[in-house]
């Protein structure tokens, strides 16, 4: 992606942006994992 230097200052915007939301998904799911282990051990112990 970085490679290509004629890329307009919008386009990365937009990028970093996209990214920003994948990781905030990707993020957001490892949460609801670890919550999911949580309740888990709560109902063995």
């Amino acid at each position: 992606m970085f490679l290509k230097k004629k890329l307009t200052k919008d386009q990365i915007i937009m990028i970093l942006k996209m990214k920003r939301i994948e990781t905030f998904f990707v993020y957001a799911s490892q949460i609801r994992g670890c919550l999911r282990k949580i309740r888990i051990k709560e109902k063995v112990f």
